[in-house]
């Protein structure tokens, strides 16, 4: 178990810094990578937060070199790309009149939900439009 005095380098802050503002790990996470004790790094975070703040602004460019391999080590996560979906709005418009909610117009076109509310938000305009007009 690594005390305050072996925690408290250069590294350690902006591995710290990196893990929990860029990479938004939880303390475990975070604690398990820089092989620290959980509790103890929480103690160093809590008690030691303007020596680290500190640590972080002495050194910009020191502190861009570690944070490269970090980002070369532990790149963030790519988004999820979203298919997105080709519905006939007329048709999504007859179901809707119909009684169907959104969770069920998804069943009926054979879409994730999510898929189908982020379609409903992006065509909502339009849906509005039909839907009035056909009143």
């Amino acid at each position: 178990m690594k005390g305050f005095d072996q925690m408290e380098s250069f590294e350690n802050a902006v591995m710290w810094d990196y893990f929990k503002r860029v990479l938004n790990w939880p303390i475990d996470k975070i604690a398990y990578e820089m092989n620290v004790n959980e509790r103890r790094l929480l103690e160093w975070i809590n008690g030691r937060a303007s020596v680290i703040t500190g640590l972080l602004k002495s050194d910009k460019g020191k502190v861009e070199t570690i944070r490269e391999g970090l980002e070369k080590k532990y790149p963030l996560p790519e988004k999820e790309k979203r298919k997105g979906l080709k519905l006939d709005i007329m048709q999504v418009v007859k179901k809707y009149k119909e009684g169907n909610p959104i969770p069920e117009l998804a069943k009926i076109f054979k879409c994730d939900l999510n898929d189908f509310r982020q379609w409903w938000n992006d065509n909502l305009p339009v849906i509005n439009q039909e839907f009035r007009k056909e009143r």
